[in-house]
């Protein structure tokens, strides 16, 4: 049998006719919502708002926006219900006139909405909310240098891992933001450049060291009631960082002797110390070398020591770079005023003249008769009875082959308090080697 079609009978259905229903809701709302015809209004807040300063003012006056820059406006527009309501902050552009700052100081700059989407505004709230004006604060920029020496780093919260041992030493600080001449620019608002005292390197690590430890450490700029100003910035260091080495140093207690070389018997006390031993603060790395250089300055060779008739007081250098000398001085101490010279003229002769190390089956010749200028140093009275005969010219050959030879001698005496001055250059003899 056939069936036939019942519209009737469709609209006793209730699935179809709630889906039919939901299908005609949506069509009527689209319909109503995005009517171009009916429009609304809205107000959209946290526009963000273009301040910009003219280049004469920028460039030739040198300002800048120091408070407000980052001003926010409130905008009321009116549209179609589809503009209306995809429009976002970012759409809408604000700009703010500075055409009147032409010097530091605060000004209410009027704005202005250059594009609102495709809505119209209707009116602009500035940041004080009721009139369509922001506030901003210029200042002149200016820079100015700053001494920055080890003296202004600063670690309050570093400690040492043994405090009766060891010390902090003077640190060294290093980074792009410091010149060769040890100074950093500080870069900012005339106004706040004009507080500023001093600039220190602040580490801000808190820990116990036991050795020499680098760091990052951060610039801070002070007032005169040792306030951080801030809102300042450093040239070449915009990260406001620069580098901080921290040196501890170990104690020592040395103690301390003179070398003598070349005295005579009777003499070999005669240098004295003015301290018998140093303290000192020293790095690990510069210790071993720094105490045997002192060692070093505390020896004295009777063969450069020129008698005059007056004591000799020999300043030792304690000062040195990474150390710290709790010893303030020392010196050492020759009691030569007894002591004077005299200058004699040696004549030669196989008695006086004494060869060592000659292989048998050679033979020395003098090649000159007399050895001149020889100084001779000890006590006046002594020095009146010497008789430059009875010097012994000590001559030395090793080594020395067939032929003509310039040879350094040593002059000897049998008085104990008697010492030959040589100087830088001794004395040489001319001597000839012949095998016989």
């Amino acid at each position: 049998m056939k069936k036939h079609f019942s519209f009737s009978h469709l609209l006793h259905k209730d699935k179809l006719m709630m889906l039919v229903s939901l299908i005609l809701a949506i069509i009527i709302w689209v319909l109503v919502v995005y009517n171009q015809g009916s429009t609304q209004e809205r107000t959209v807040s946290g526009v963000p708002v273009s301040i910009t300063l003219t280049p004469y003012a920028s460039e030739d006056l040198k300002l800048r926006i120091v408070d407000g820059a980052d001003a926010v406006a409130t905008v009321r527009v009116e549209g179609t219900r589809s503009a209306v309501g995809t429009l976002r902050a970012q759409d809408i552009t604000v700009t703010a006139d500075t055409s009147a700052v032409l010097k530091e100081g605060t000004y209410k700059l009027p704005l202005r909405v250059t594009s609102s989407g495709n809505c119209k505004v209707l009116g602009v709230v500035g940041d004080d909310g009721s009139s369509n004006t922001v506030t901003i604060t210029c200042d002149v920029w200016s820079e100015k240098p700053f001494t920055l020496t080890a003296e202004d780093v600063e670690y309050p919260n570093l400690s040492l891992g043994d405090s009766e041992k060891l010390i902090f030493g003077t640190p060294s600080v290093s980074g792009a933001a410091i010149s060769k001449e040890g100074t950093v620019v500080v870069s900012g608002p005339k106004s706040l450049i004009r507080r500023i005292v001093r600039i220190a390197a602040v580490i801000p690590d808190e820990e116990k060291i036991t050795e020499t430890t680098p760091y990052v450490a951060d610039l801070v700029a002070y007032d005169t009631d040792d306030r951080p100003v801030e809102s300042v910035t450093f040239l070449n260091a915009e990260d406001g960082k620069v580098n901080v080495v921290v040196p501890v140093l170990e104690y020592h207690n040395e103690t301390l002797s003179v070398t003598v070389k070349n005295a005579p018997a009777s003499l070999k006390d005669v240098a004295m110390l003015s301290e018998n031993a140093i303290e000192v603060w020293a790095l690990p790395s510069e210790w071993e070398e720094y105490i045997a250089d002192i060692r070093n300055s505390l020896s004295v060779d009777f063969d450069r020591l020129l008698a005059d008739g007056e004591d000799v007081s020999v300043p030792i250098e304690l000062k040195r770079t990474g150390i710290r000398s709790i010893t303030e001085s020392l010196s050492m101490e020759l009691d030569l005023s007894p002591y004077t010279n005299k200058t004699v003229n040696i004549t030669l002769s196989e008695e006086n003249i004494q060869i060592l190390n000659c292989p048998e089956g050679y033979a020395i010749t003098l090649e000159q008769g007399m050895l001149f200028d020889v100084v001779l140093c000890g006590k006046y009275e002594k020095l009146k009875k010497v008789d430059p005969a009875q010097l012994r010219i000590v001559v030395d050959v090793a080594g020395l082959s067939v032929g003509h030879h310039s040879v350094k001698v040593r002059i000897e005496s049998d008085a104990e308090t008697l010492w030959t001055y040589y100087g830088d250059n001794g004395y040489e003899l001319q001597i000839a080697i012949n095998q016989q």
